[in-house]
């Protein structure tokens, strides 16, 4: 009797009414909420923002949120990233794919010698033959592409990415 009174008490609580599927529409949730960052590029979430999207999406309050997080990443669903005072929750899939993938470029990462009197004097051909002027970033750049396996150039648009390209193909 004490059992059923028990979890009559706690599908009360829930607000799904049962408590296994309010544990299943939780994690099933945080997990969406993941997926939905990774397609706004994001490989994790503040546990703040992760607790906040979830708990909108569900229409619960965080509590119910947080409560969950140790047993999915017990289930190995999420990675759980203490980062000085901020946690980062990964799905597990991206977090793996992300450091396979730095894994792997750190291992075609060669160096190679070269000095910047030949890279620059390739740079002055490369500009004479193509009418276009590198800034002193792009020159970095091209640097250090020449001398790189692997270099991963970033930046907001119109900054010069797309020309630093041209000066690796042509000579380099």
């Amino acid at each position: 009797m004490w059992k059923g009174s028990d979890s009559a008490r706690q599908m009360r609580s829930h607000p799904c009414g049962n408590p296994h599927r309010f544990r299943f529409r939780i994690q099933s949730g945080i997990q969406y909420v993941l997926l939905q960052a990774a397609g706004e590029g994001h490989t994790y979430l503040p546990m703040q923002e992760l607790t906040q999207r979830a708990s909108r999406l569900l229409e619960v309050d965080p509590e119910h949120i947080e409560q969950h997080y140790m047993n999915l990443a017990m289930d190995r669903k999420i990675i759980m990233r203490q980062v000085e005072d901020s946690t980062q929750i990964y799905a597990a899939t991206l977090f793996y794919m992300e450091a396979n993938t730095a894994t792997r470029l750190t291992q075609l990462n060669a160096v190679f010698d070269v000095p910047d009197i030949e890279i620059e004097d390739r740079i002055r051909k490369i500009e004479k033959k193509t009418g276009m002027d590198l800034d002193e970033h792009q020159v970095e750049a091209v640097k250090e592409a020449v001398r790189n396996g692997v270099l991963v150039i970033t930046g907001g648009p119109r900054n010069g990415k797309n020309n630093d390209d041209q000066y690796d193909h042509p000579v380099f």
